[in-house]
């Protein structure tokens, strides 16, 4: 259903536009290059408009207002930065997190459009409103967390060579 994402000053990326195919799309890249990012963005942005659409019985459209606090909150609580500003890419100067979202034509009333500055708390700036809710709710599944709850993880963990962060071992032990 997401046709296109373009982002702008997000962490690692300091401009990214992707074009996604109709049915599978495999995001590889390096260690830190943002890739968990990418899809807790996209997440992130389906999950908000799904929670507004269930808590928000009323309003047949998105509002600005409701949507702009709902976003903030869930880029807040998915990506854990100390304030919303903390997800812009840092460089001299002040700088502006942009990013614009567009689904295929059958979903395109979703298309949304937004940013934010190094120095926002919680605030985010609609820029193209979506024109419905998102109807179905998002699941992301965080590959790392699923891992370490496997009942066997500890022993697989201890007996041979994985490259897995090895808070992973400590948290499940503790």
């Amino acid at each position: 259903m997401l046709q296109q994402l373009s982002i702008r000053n997000l962490t690692v990326f300091h401009e990214a536009h992707l074009d996604f195919g109709k049915h599978l799309n495999v995001i590889i890249g390096k260690n830190g290059g943002g890739k968990t990012h990418l899809l807790k963005l996209a997440y992130s942005v389906l999950a908000s408009s799904a929670e507004c659409r269930k808590t928000n019985i009323n309003a047949d459209t998105p509002t600005k207002g409701v949507y702009q606090t709902r976003l903030a909150n869930k880029l807040v609580n998915v990506f854990r930065p100390d304030s919303l500003g903390r997800l812009v890419s840092r460089r001299q100067g002040r700088a502006r997190f942009d990013i614009e979202l567009i689904f295929d034509s059958t979903h395109s009333d979703w298309d949304v459009s937004f940013g934010f500055a190094t120095n926002s708390k919680s605030e985010v700036d609609i820029i193209k409103l979506p024109c419905a809710w998102v109807d179905v709710s998002p699941v992301y599944l965080p590959t790392r967390e699923l891992l370490s709850i496997y009942s066997n993880f500890i022993s697989v963990y201890e007996g041979h060579y994985l490259t897995q962060v090895a808070t992973y071992q400590a948290t499940k032990t503790a």
